[in-house]
């Protein structure tokens, strides 16, 4: 209310009264959600200049349109004809929830595809999704962020896949790829495992990550701008010292504006060595487009 953002009061109702530790992933993903979501609301709150609609339209009233729009869309799906004039059955939205400043720093968006294979009359089915934090596995073979983008976009297959006039499952492969880039890209590590026999664990092998890295046109989709030449540059990374998922301490390192690098610890802060910073194992990684 008053033109003022409030989600800092928020975060307060929801942290926990005895001060409990939070993962640094969900606080982060918490945090951006809740500023978005702030700015939409104070946005529907301007009058239409200041927001930067036209003076003809209501404000309020038009973005809830917009938006009931966006979630009827959402549940429907629409044929489309890719590049290869192919038809392709697609759902999702890439502006679910209103655009903000934060949407415009942070989101991207994913798309999957899972073609039927040996039934030619099956178009394939795309489903494309908004993100605001990517998530990587690093089991197996995964030492590098390289890596675990080739193992998060790699063709998987699937038995038993439903399609229209068949009774019997068929064979499928399903394949994700990024098909917007976000100016700011955050990168979740996921170094926690679980199994039945010894529940959660973490994984502490190393996972070397670039200072800057050229995104492969081979994780992105086809009709993703800039495909060939997005580029970004690691600005800050967080850390998890500790054995296990249910303790631990958390430290950051943060690139200044001179391009020094900040190690906080705390309520200690450093300059540290470029070395240094690429000497950890992050459990978050942020690059900024460059």
């Amino acid at each position: 209310a008053g033109g003022k953002l409030d989600f800092r009061a928020a975060a307060s109702t929801n942290a926990s009264a005895d001060q409990e530790q939070e993962d640094a992933q969900e606080f982060l993903q918490f945090l951006v959600d809740a500023a978005h979501e702030e700015m939409v609301k104070l946005r529907s709150t301007l009058p239409p200049a200041a927001a930067g609609q036209d003076d003809s339209s209501s404000g309020v009233a038009e973005q809830q349109q917009q938006q009931q729009q966006h979630e009827e869309d959402d549940e429907e799906e629409w044929s489309v004809v890719t590049k290869k004039n192919k038809a392709a059955v697609t759902r999702g939205r890439e502006d679910l929830g209103g655009s903000s400043l934060l949407s415009a720093i942070f989101r991207g968006s994913i798309k999957s595809c899972v073609k039927a294979k040996g039934v030619k009359a099956a178009a394939p089915s795309i489903t494309v999704q908004p993100f605001t934090m990517l998530h990587l596995d690093i089991l197996d073979s995964v030492r590098s962020i390289e890596d675990a983008l080739d193992h998060l976009t790699h063709t998987e297959l699937i038995n038993g896949y439903k399609v229209k006039g068949h009774e019997a499952g068929v064979e499928a492969e399903k394949v994700v790829k990024i098909s917007k880039l976000p100016q700011v890209l955050l990168l979740a590590i996921n170094r926690y495992s679980y199994s039945l026999d010894r529940g959660s664990s973490k994984l502490h092998h190393n996972v070397t990550y670039p200072l800057s890295m050229r995104l492969r046109p081979q994780w992105t989709s086809d009709d993703c701008p800039e495909r060939r030449s997005a580029q970004y540059q690691l600005i800050a990374l967080v850390t998890h010292h500790g054995r296990n998922a249910s303790g631990g301490h958390y430290t950051a390192h943060v690139q200044q504006g001179d391009g020094r690098w900040l190690h906080f610890n705390d309520a200690q802060v450093d300059f540290v060595a470029q070395s240094k910073v690429l000497d950890q194992k992050p459990y978050l990684l942020v690059y900024h487009r460059a």
